[in-house]
């Protein structure tokens, strides 16, 4: 019997608003990584992302990008609009024995890609009402500015 772990991290993107995803494989979850991922959701049009404190997303890198971040309470994932996708996605392909790394990737792309064919299915799964109002609050003050 030979045991090997490989890993690769997703980074998801979710616009609650337009019912749309954003992915990209990092190598880790360093700062680095993370605002490489961060940037290209910038040029995806994603402005604002809800997180929690995860080193990696308090990173000074991270910040540099200009994102306007809005951070979680601790110990609250259930708060994450990603967090939701995470769990349709664990739902499908998880308890599945996979040949490597890469066919389980495409597993989880297929579900991302799925999911992204239908952004009402998003927002039902991402769009509650506290965040929201969150959104459209920050979005009339980001215009006062």
């Amino acid at each position: 019997m030979q045991i090997d772990y490989e890993r690769t991290y997703l980074a998801l993107g979710v616009d609650v608003l337009g019912g749309r995803l954003k992915w990209c494989w990092i190598e880790s979850m360093k700062g680095e990584d993370i605002a490489r991922a961060v940037r290209r959701w910038q040029e995806g049009g994603i402005e604002v992302v809800v997180w929690d404190g995860a080193r990696g997303h308090k990173a000074q890198v991270v910040r540099e990008t200009g994102l306007t971040l809005i951070g979680q309470p601790p110990y609250s994932p259930q708060l994450n609009p990603a967090e939701r996708v995470f769990e349709e996605v664990r739902r499908r392909v998880e308890g599945q024995v996979y040949p490597d790394l890469e066919a389980k990737k495409r597993a989880v792309e297929e579900v991302l890609e799925e999911l992204a064919a239908y952004p009402e299915k998003v927002r039902r799964l991402t769009g509650w009402k506290w965040i929201l109002q969150a959104f459209h609050s920050l979005s009339r003050n980001m215009a006062l500015s």
